[in-house]
């Protein structure tokens, strides 16, 4: 078990410090880079990944909490790039090599990890907390994204105020925006609530503190 999650923090280290390398390289925004759902997701499976290397994923309700945060918004990030933001992106070089990692490795790893390898806590319905995290989210992009001009890419090299074109208010309107905001909130809650479901059926193999 060490070792998948010890490759799995390797993998999203090496990933996410390149891109925030190119990102410094290229005279980009830090702020924006910690600004993506993707980064965020991808730091909470590190955290969670480093946490099982050193026998730290207790059932614990703070370490239960970070762990479906963890596996909901990696799934999530996954499900989302692949159908909705992936045909819209021709990263070259490194830039493909960190979001093959980001993007499709990690969210696949961390999944089949939980699946096959575990520690599979048992989560509870009041975990759902976490649900904090994305909706503080979503409240920051969009207030800063009203406020202020981020300068995220864009489509055909424009810039956006928003770090994805489905979030884009001036370019779709709230009335395209706001159902893309809900439909993702439901996505979030259904894959979550799975992951409550499967882990009271796939067993409990978390260790006691």
């Amino acid at each position: 078990m060490r070792c998948w999650y010890a490759a799995l923090a390797a993998l999203g280290a090496f990933a996410l410090a390149g891109t925030a390398t190119l990102t410094i390289k290229h005279d980009r925004s830090l702020p924006n880079f910690f600004s993506y759902f993707t980064v965020e997701s991808n730091l909470l499976v590190l955290v969670t990944a480093v946490l099982a290397v050193f026998g730290r994923l207790w059932d614990r309700t703070a370490i239960r909490i970070l762990r479906l945060a963890a596996l909901t918004g990696i799934t999530i990030t996954g499900v989302i790039y692949g159908t909705v933001i992936a045909p819209h992106t021709n990263p070259q070089g490194i830039e493909l090599v960190n979001d093959v990692i980001l993007h499709y490795l990690v969210p696949t790893l961390a999944v089949l990890g939980f699946v096959l390898v575990g520690p599979r806590i048992r989560f509870l319905r009041s975990d759902l907390a976490f649900m904090a995290w994305p909706g503080v989210w979503i409240l920051y992009t969009m207030v800063r994204g009203a406020v202020s001009h981020p300068g995220f890419p864009g489509l055909n090299g424009a810039k956006s105020r928003y770090p994805y074109g489905f979030l884009d208010v001036n370019a779709h309107g709230w009335g395209s925006v706001l159902p893309a905001i809900l439909a993702v909130t439901a996505l979030l809650i259904c894959v979550a609530s799975a992951y409550i479901w499967a882990s009271r059926h796939l067993g409990n193999t978390a260790k006691a503190a």
